[in-house]
């Protein structure tokens, strides 16, 4: 899967959980309503501060964006001390 996919795909998951509209997101975060439906829906790109006030909003940290298999190769690449 692509990363952006994957980043999209985490960040509606955390949506849903919060039973948050995509208006109520969009206002929150300071982004145009039909520019976030563009980007949940794979029309646009993420930028990163678009990024960073979404998780920020929704008050997950940016590690749940990065997939299991990602961390562990950085994690290692760093020598493995996971610090």
């Amino acid at each position: 899967m692509d990363h952006s996919q994957y980043i999209i795909d985490k960040l509606e998951e955390a949506r849903d959980e919060r039973g948050m509209p995509i208006a109520e997101l969009a206002r929150r975060s300071g982004i145009h309503r039909k520019r976030l439906w563009y980007i949940l829906n794979g029309e646009r790109k993420l930028r990163a501060d678009e990024f960073v006030r979404l998780i920020v909003v929704m008050g997950t940290p940016v590690t749940a964006y990065v997939p299991q298999e990602m961390m562990e190769a950085l994690t290692w690449s760093r020598g493995g001390s996971g610090r």
